[in-house]
């Protein structure tokens, strides 16, 4: 059946019937000049399974083979671990019986090109359990924890880093709803959420669920992102409860099992255990947990942009000074940091209205939260 519909993609295909075959024939035809793009394979096999052979893959000593495009076949009463999915770092899974056109929108993205939008009415889900998610996200700390959320409940997950990719994806593919950052390069959350509203944008649906992620939660920032035209909110830091239950108040989500946020924490806590714990039960890809990327990614960056707040509030450059503040706002929400987050956030609003009096006592609450909080960071690293 699958090849059938492979060939009239004009795909040429090689059938073999085991794990063992299958690796026979990726080495024969690595060596040759037509190697093998996408290695196809059923999650259920006798003598070697599925899970076996994309672990035989991806630990293969040659990297042509090592690094092919893995889509995985699974039956309608197989749950294949979303932490899975990541490790072994699988393209898609697609569930039997496999439709023309989502089989066809999985080879096209295999060939790092994207489909045309279709005049019928798509599957947006994964695997036929998860929705396919777009997220527009700029800082890569919050686009790491979140993507691994959202996989760690079932669901796929584009990245857009501002609103002018958002709008590029939007129009080329379907998606089930939009995780907008309000504050992004080029375009922000808000004015991409009037775009995509006002239906100017060719193939694109006007009408898409968008939800605003924010690191604010007063009640006039809820207001400017319903006035934008979105329809719901999470804030920062972001939590699967928090975007489950979001999913369901957009109808996309059964919100049959209630899903609780954690109790918020002090914004004068330096670090926030509980985030931590979380993340540690996230899986990431290549191994280790979202907390161990996460947190590599922030310590690395960290000592960087707290030089680029000096020089900007220096030199008064007030819209860099914000831009460096927010995302070190945001990253902090990600990481557990509360008081980082709050001193982050304090001085972006301080920079967004040139109130240059306000800035230098703010820096020096930013720089001290982060002397204290480094150290306790650096020791959960032990």
């Amino acid at each position: 059946m699958v090849q059938r519909q492979l060939a009239t993609l004009h795909v040429a295909t090689e059938v073999v019937a085991s794990g063992i075959e299958a690796l026979d024939s990726l080495a024969r035809e690595a060596t040759g000049a037509h190697p093998f793009n996408i290695a196809m394979i059923d999650w259920s096999m006798p003598e070697m399974d599925g899970k076996a052979l994309a672990r035989a893959i991806r630990d293969h000593p040659n990297p042509k083979i090592a690094a092919i495009c893995l889509i995985v076949l699974s039956s309608t009463n197989e749950t294949i671990d979303p932490g899975l999915v990541v490790g072994l770092k699988l393209h898609a899974v697609l569930t039997k019986p496999v439709r023309d056109v989502q089989l066809r929108r999985c080879i096209l993205r295999a060939f790092g090109r994207r489909a045309t939008p279709t005049p019928f009415a798509v599957s947006q889900t994964l695997g036929g359990r998860g929705l396919r998610l777009l997220l527009a996200e700029d800082n890569e700390t919050n686009q790491l924890v979140a993507r691994l959320i959202l996989e760690q409940l079932g669901h796929e997950v584009e990245i857009a880093e501002n609103g002018r990719a958002v709008l590029e994806w939007l129009s080329a593919e379907p998606f089930a709803a939009v995780l907008m950052d309000c504050q992004m390069p080029e375009m922000d959350g808000y004015e991409t959420t009037r775009q995509i509203r006002a239906g100017k944008v060719r193939g694109l649906n006007p009408n898409i669920p968008i939800i605003a992620l924010t690191a604010y939660a007063m009640p006039a920032d809820r207001t400017r992102v319903l006035e934008a035209g979105m329809d719901d909110y999470v804030t920062k830091p972001i939590s699967k409860e928090a975007l489950h239950a979001a999913l369901a108040r957009c109808g996309l989500v059964d919100s049959a099992k209630k899903l609780l946020d954690a109790e918020p924490v002090s914004t004068l806590q330096v670090f926030d255990p509980s985030q931590r714990t979380k993340l540690l039960a996230l899986a990431a890809p290549g191994g280790g947990t979202v907390w161990d990327k996460a947190l590599g990614v922030f310590l690395r960056e960290m000592p960087g942009r707290m030089i680029a707040l000096g020089t900007h509030s220096s030199e008064r450059r007030a819209l860099p000074l914000a831009t460096v503040a927010h995302t070190i706002a945001g990253s902090a929400a990600s990481i557990g940091a509360p008081a980082l987050r709050a001193a982050g956030l304090a001085l972006e609003a301080a920079a967004r209205s040139s109130d240059w009096a306000a800035v230098p006592p703010l820096l020096a609450s930013m720089q001290e939260a982060w002397m204290q909080l480094e150290p306790k960071l650096t020791k959960t690293d032990k």
